[in-house]
């Protein structure tokens, strides 16, 4: 729960009544943890073992890498990791492209977020800063497009 300013706090105006019936529910959910859903039974705890052996691609193994990691460079880090003159190059972009998604057709001023700069050869795969190298993408076809890449590198 999230308070803004001036929001009375969540227990203002308790009376003793219903403090005695949070009192009462308190001390039933001590000791029993069903009310989580956190204990399952032998069988479902087997059944969950028995799928995870089956299916290791669900679940995340310990020590081993992510299927997005890059050789321990952040992909994070932007716009630094594209060098310093990356603020002029995205400009020099946007203009070449209208700025228009080359997938979509969306044109920024209609969008809700600013459109990306998406490199067709990706940066840390040794994709440079080249103009033709580079496409303006709308924040949705940028994030199709790099799933589609990344599914396929794995």
């Amino acid at each position: 729960m999230v308070f803004e300013k001036g929001q009375p706090p969540w227990n203002k105006g308790l009376t003793k009544e219903t403090n005695e019936i949070m009192e009462i529910i308190s001390e039933k959910v001590k000791g029993n943890q069903n009310w989580l859903g956190r204990n399952h039974t032998e069988e479902t705890k087997q059944k969950m073992r028995d799928y995870s052996k089956e299916h290791p691609e669900h679940h995340f193994i310990k020590n081993q890498r992510p299927w997005n990691y890059k050789d321990g460079r952040s992909i994070f880090l932007s716009p630094a990791r594209y060098g310093e003159d990356w603020p002029k190059i995205r400009w020099e972009v946007y203009q070449r492209d209208n700025f228009t998604c080359q997938e979509c057709g969306l044109v920024m001023k209609d969008s809700k977020y600013p459109h990306h700069v998406h490199h067709k050869i990706p940066f840390l795969d040794g994709g440079s800063n080249e103009l033709d190298n580079l496409i303006t993408l709308c924040k949705s076809c940028h994030s199709k497009i790099e799933v589609r890449k990344k599914k396929v590198e794995v």
